[in-house]
């Protein structure tokens, strides 16, 4: 299939009676993730809410398998994104889920990553939050390396940083140069 935002073959199953459910295989050969979020955002995390009830009935799980390895899952009128790698060769992983829809809706996430300090030592990064699409505003709950949590104050400071990265839209959160960026700074 293709289209001016993805191109991709799948493989999987459909199933329209007694109810519809999918469990669809994706390889994308190529992916405008900041279009496509953009159009997610606009059409499901903003106002209009009569877009959201195809959303409300869909019963499924896709599985990306190449470019962006993971899986979203439908299911009782959420989404889920589970084990979702920004990259093919990605470290960064994140887990999330959009319960609400509309201008109130918020999306959890749990990111966990793996990040060099100065003397080549690996340490484990793991961040979770919320993000209001609506505003396009990020706030961190937790954010822990190595399990040492780190305070308010120094959450509240990485917080504004990634502000940046989010202003105005969400445009940016699966570009993964831009969130290895980021990460960076820890």
């Amino acid at each position: 299939m293709r289209s001016n935002l993805i191109n991709f073959s799948l493989e999987g199953d459909l199933a329209f009676k007694p109810y519809f459910s999918f469990n669809l295989d994706i390889k994308p050969t190529a992916i405008n993730t900041e279009k496509l979020v953009f159009m997610f955002q606009q059409l499901y995390l903003l106002e209009n809410l009569s877009e959201v009830e195809i959303i409300k009935k869909l019963d499924g799980t896709i599985n990306f398998k190449n470019i962006f390895k993971g899986s979203i899952i439908f299911k009782n009128r959420e989404i889920l994104f589970k084990n979702f790698n920004l990259g093919e060769n990605s470290n960064i992983v994140f887990d999330s889920k959009i319960s609400d829809f509309g201008k109130k809706g918020k999306i959890r996430f749990y990111l966990t990553t793996n990040i060099q300090d100065k003397e080549n030592f690996v340490k484990e990064l793991k961040i979770s939050g919320y993000l209001t699409p609506s505003s396009s505003r990020v706030i961190f709950d937790q954010i822990m390396l190595d399990k040492e949590t780190f305070t308010d104050k120094k959450i509240k400071n990485y917080q504004a940083k990634f502000k940046n990265l989010t202003s105005n839209s969400l445009n940016n959160i699966f570009n993964e140069t831009k969130i290895r960026n980021f990460l960076e700074n820890f």
